[in-house]
């Protein structure tokens, strides 16, 4: 018998079906708009202006998709000589638009000659002192976020404090040149020792936020102007902190302070001990004290404040008692008394 045919049952095949279109939004892009003098960074961020949480992280600059929304600039120009800077501005991406995100409000220095480049300067909110920036490159412009800011300038990690410079005006999209002229250099005479162990100027309000600027070594230094108490130490243990004067500091110039004021005690026997204690007591117009300076153990030469004094000694440190051995001498602006005992 024949076999028996295959049975087939008919089915609709559609070619082709129906859906809704749906329009939801896609993302934008930003594009950073960078100077001929500004280096790549270790990384730029995109950060939620109300959280500070990161968006978007990237290491180029260029054009780049991100979500639509509201975003600022997070700028990290180096991995080590700089900190993580918020430039401030909030501006906000929408779908399918590219928004042109300009990198040019920034601070450059104009220096002396003589100087270079520092550990660390930061720019610090005047009424909080919290750091908004901080770089070590001086030999171009740095990013910055707009506004007015302290500035703190620290020349050597290990031999000189942070030391405020000045407040100033950080304008919006322009690079702010600022103007760092203005400096003291300490001149010793031939008779004061070279090693120093600290030397500075001292606010006349001890109040002050940055009330020392102190530094380790005879040299120029970068200083606000105004005016100032300078201090001086020759010896950590040997010798006390002692106030050489008053200084006046002006703007924009080299402010010299001579340290040529002083006194030297001349033993009569070379060979004997020098005395435990030497305090040299300042004194008024009544012979009243107002300050006092001391040594140990050595009769080196010691830098003084003009004025009238009183020297006190104490040979040893037990079995002596503190006897005054001048009861008065005056020392001169400018002078170096010798006193042989």
């Amino acid at each position: 018998a024949p076999a028996p045919e295959q049975e087939r049952v008919a089915q609709t095949v559609s070619s082709s079906s129906t859906s809704v279109r749906i329009k939801a939004k896609g993302p934008g892009r930003v594009t950073f708009v960078r100077q001929p003098w500004l280096a790549d960074p270790y990384f730029v961020m995109l950060v939620d202006p109300e959280t500070g949480k990161e968006k978007a992280r990237f290491r180029e600059l260029g054009t780049h998709t991100v979500a639509p929304g509201e975003y600022q600039v997070v700028w990290r120009q180096d991995q080590h000589d700089s900190r993580n800077v918020l430039l401030g501005e909030v501006f906000s991406v929408n779908a399918g638009e590219t928004v042109d995100v300009p990198l040019l409000t920034s601070v450059s220095f104009v220096t002396p000659d003589w100087l270079t480049a520092p550990y660390r300067w930061q720019l610090a909110d005047p009424e909080t002192g919290k750091v908004v920036a901080e770089y070590r490159f001086i030999d171009r412009p740095a990013l910055v976020p707009a506004g007015e800011y302290d500035l703190l300038w620290q020349q050597d990690q290990h031999e000189t404090s942070l030391v405020y410079l000045g407040t100033f005006l950080i304008e919006t999209d322009e690079v702010n040149k600022l103007q760092l002229t203005t400096a003291i250099n300490p001149v010793p005479a031939s008779w004061v020792p070279a090693d120093v162990h600290i030397w500075g100027i001292e606010t006349m309000n001890r109040r002050d936020r940055y009330h020392f600027s102190r530094f380790r070594s005879f040299g120029p230094q970068l200083v606000p102007a105004g005016t100032f108490r300078f201090v001086y130490q020759m010896s950590q243990h040997e010798t006390s902190r002692e106030e050489l004067g008053t200084v006046v500091i002006e703007e924009g110039v080299m402010n010299e302070f001579p340290i040529n004021t002083g006194v030297r005690l001349i033993p009569n026997d070379p060979t004997q001990e020098p005395p435990y204690r030497t305090q040299y007591i300042r004194l008024d117009e009544h012979g009243k004290k107002i300050g006092s300076a001391e040594t140990k153990n050595g009769l080196q030469p010691l830098p003084l404040e003009p004025g009238t004094y009183r020297i006190d000694m104490q040979p040893t440190q037990h079995g002596s008692q503190k006897t005054t051995i001048v009861e008065s001498f005056e020392l001169p602006a400018g002078s170096l008394v010798e006193i042989e005992l």
